[in-house]
């Protein structure tokens, strides 16, 4: 346990140093520099007191939990990985790959609408173990001021491989940012189009972000609180409350 504890340790402090030196290895002249890149990567770390799937809308662990998010983005589509880890435990829910094709669509100046196309790896035993399957993700934004957003997202899980343990589960989010500080106003519902099985969650986050340390990388830190308030007898517990603590750095290309 402790080998496990040590090996993230110093993943963590491994990714920002190779960043750093990719950030470095090459400058570009001034004409380079005025010229708009085609592209953009944003590469996230982030240590959690309890593991949570911000797709779904529930504690996939109560144990600390650490992730990592790359995500290389161009003007029309992108590419994003995810991965979970439970930091105790490799046998939990939390242990995790999300890796995904994505495509913008712009409606006006406000409205873009997201399809995301790829796959979703259960890995509490294997890098792709039982529940493996086709992921399936539709995001809605609409921007309403420079502050504030409104996001729908539905995610359709078990659709190809494992059909038995469909899923479709949607995600409302209120987004408010303003200079350093993040709020966001969250409702999910895993519905019983597909299974008997559904619930309703709440959550709120506080976070104060961008805290630039050098001009790739900033650091963030917040609190998360989700609520379990419905559900059925075969989605357990009925009603919870947790609270997590984040601690994120970022490296942006």
């Amino acid at each position: 346990m402790n080998a496990r504890i040590l090996f993230f340790a110093v993943f963590m402090l491994a990714l920002p140093l190779s960043s750093l030196l990719m950030a470095h290895a090459a400058t570009p002249d001034s004409a380079q520099q005025e010229k708009a890149k085609p592209w953009s990567i944003k590469s996230t770390a982030r240590m959690h007191t309890r593991g949570m799937f911000a797709y779904g809308g529930r504690i996939a662990s109560k144990n600390p939990a650490f992730d990592i998010n790359f995500n290389y983005a161009r003007k029309q589509w992108g590419f994003l990985a995810f991965k979970a880890v439970d930091v105790m435990d490799y046998t939990s829910a939390n242990n995790f790959t999300l890796a995904v094709f994505y495509k913008n669509f712009h409606i006006g100046k406000h409205l873009t609408i997201t399809p995301y196309l790829g796959a979703f790896l259960e890995q509490p035993h294997h890098f792709a173990g039982h529940g493996s399957d086709v992921a399936i993700i539709t995001t809605s934004t609409l921007k309403l001021t420079k502050q504030f957003s409104v996001e729908h997202t539905a995610m359709f899980g078990n659709m190809v491989i494992t059909p038995v343990h469909r899923d479709w589960v949607n995600r409302v989010r209120i987004l408010f940012t303003h200079k350093h500080w993040d709020i966001i106003a969250m409702v999910w519902h895993n519905n019983h189009v597909f299974d008997q099985g559904d619930y309703l969650s709440g959550g709120l986050q506080l976070m104060y972000s961008r805290i630039k340390l050098s001009d790739s990388f900033n650091i963030s830190v917040g609190l998360t609180e989700l609520s379990m308030l419905h559900s059925s007898p075969e989605q357990s517990p009925a009603r919870d409350h947790q609270v997590l603590t984040t601690v994120a750095i970022q490296f942006i290309k």
